[in-house]
């Protein structure tokens, strides 16, 4: 990197850490408030619900010493699962899993899944976490169940300064995906052997763009592997133009290469367990 290429970059953190601060300030004013970090475990396995999401299952036994961290539908499509392996960790980050009124008004899956979300929540007998935004107010009658609240507060950078905001938990990197989310977390509360499955990020093969010029992409997920769900890209954000999908894909992929970064920073090691799957920040590992 030539001597004006360095300098902008470090101009350009100065002002995500500046934005960040001033973001922070205006979230104090209303009272929001992020979890202080502190080291709760070495070993993590963080489960997308993706299909390659049945290699932890198939290999249970050589992750035994791992904590285990499941997101978003997981806990009510996967009950059997949940309820079994009693996961460390819950992760969600949508809206919609947490607001009845957002749920509703998405309809679907979305309202079904939000309801029956609770009710697991309410039956857990063990002590969780869940790991959502600061921006979310979430109120779950039951004493085993704690909250810890990542600072949505986001900035594209690895810089120095930025860096100790996200020690810190003052600010986070990227909201594209709740794996981000999870994995972030993981690496900032401490823990150091960080195992991903389920997470393959190959849905943009099945992108469809209708005679109405919707743009849908196939989804396969761990709870429903006879057949793909057609989801709506963009609900309700208006036109959506090919380009805006595959400049969502851009910064997703960027936002893994910043978690690995940071991993790097904090002695933290990623590894994917999935060597299909589209994720290359991290290294792969070949279960035999």
């Amino acid at each position: 990197m030539g001597y004006a290429e360095n300098v902008l970059k470090k101009i350009e953190e100065m002002y995500g850490y500046l934005s960040v601060v001033r973001m922070n300030a205006h979230k104090k004013k209303n009272g929001l408030k992020s979890t202080k970090p502190r080291v709760l475990g070495d070993k993590i396995a963080v489960l997308g619900n993706g299909k390659s999401q049945q290699l932890f299952w198939d290999n249970i036994e050589r992750f035994r010493d791992y904590d285990i961290l499941c997101v978003n539908s997981f806990i009510c499509r996967q009950t059997d699962l949940f309820f079994k392996y009693k996961p460390k960790y819950y992760c969600a980050v949508d809206g919609c899993l947490f607001s009845e009124e957002r749920a509703k008004r998405l309809g679907g899956t979305n309202e079904e899944d939000y309801y029956n979300i609770r009710k697991v929540l309410e039956d857990v007998t063990w002590k969780m976490y869940i790991i959502t935004f600061d921006i979310y107010d979430i109120i779950i009658n039951n004493r085993n169940i704690e909250i810890i609240k990542i600072n949505q507060s986001n900035t594209p950078y690895v810089g120095q300064h930025v860096k100790k905001l996200y020690e810190k938990n003052l600010a986070t990197i990227g909201a594209e995906s709740v794996a981000v989310t999870a994995l972030f977390f993981s690496v900032v509360f401490g823990y150091k052997e960080i195992a991903l499955f389920g997470v393959d990020h190959d849905n943009f093969k099945g992108l469809v763009n209708n005679i109405n010029n919707e743009v849908l992409v196939e989804t396969w997920h761990s709870y429903n592997t006879s057949k793909p769900d057609y989801v709506k890209i963009r609900e309700g954000v208006g036109e959506q133009y090919i380009y805006l999908i595959f400049e969502g894909y851009t910064t997703l992929f960027k936002s893994y290469l910043l978690v690995a970064e940071l991993a790097k920073e904090m002695g933290a090691e990623i590894l994917n367990y999935n060597v299909n799957s589209y994720i290359d920040a991290f290294n792969k590992v070949r279960l035999k």
